[in-house]
């Protein structure tokens, strides 16, 4: 079982290593304070708690390490028969991510309903698709989508993107995983 004390202990190591703010710190503690009194936490409490104080310490951490957006350059595409694409296109630039996927699958829908579209202007509009679904970190529809655009018109811009997007997901990955490892005992 852990007491406050224990738990006191923990959250000192926490803030000396500079994982945690005193004031999280002390936001954690009259958390335990409030809920428990004095009492000694049981075992099940205590490790819900101590798996409460490390997701915090966890996303301390990454505010610390990452406190800045990562900016990536990614080309867009336009075709003049897709007046869908310029629209998506103007939300993207704008950061108005919601849209531009909005405006993305128009595109690719009424590209796949149209015939006479050429398969390059049917994958632009996958690949539209594709980038604004990356962008919000749907990568496995990102990644459906971008084959789609390959398999329509293989670009190398377009295979490379693909390999971006793999790479995004594989760090996003590894940064959750990291906030979800428990830190080691010392």
């Amino acid at each position: 079982s852990y007491g406050l004390v224990e738990l006191t202990n923990v959250l000192s190591r926490y803030v000396r290593a500079k994982f945690l703010k005193p004031a999280e710190a002390l936001g954690v503690l009259s958390l335990a304070e409030s809920r428990l009194g004095s009492r000694v936490i049981s075992v099940a409490n205590g490790d819900a708690l101590m798996a409460q104080v490390r997701r915090e310490v966890a996303a301390s951490f990454l505010r610390m390490i990452a406190p800045y957006a990562v900016y990536e350059t990614v080309a867009t595409e336009t075709d003049d028969s897709i007046p869908e694409l310029a629209t998506g296109n103007k939300f993207l630039q704008h950061g108005d991510l919601a849209s531009a996927k909005e405006y993305f699958a128009r595109a690719v829908a009424q590209s796949e309903a149209n015939l006479k579209l050429s398969a390059g202007s049917k994958g632009r509009a996958h690949y539209s698709l594709g980038l604004a679904l990356a962008l919000q970190s749907d990568y496995p529809g990102a990644i459906s989508e971008l084959k789609m655009a390959v398999g329509l018109a293989p670009k190398d811009a377009w295979m490379s993107m693909i390999q971006r997007v793999q790479r995004w997901q594989r760090e996003d990955d590894r940064l959750r995983q990291e906030a979800e490892t428990p830190p080691e005992q010392p």
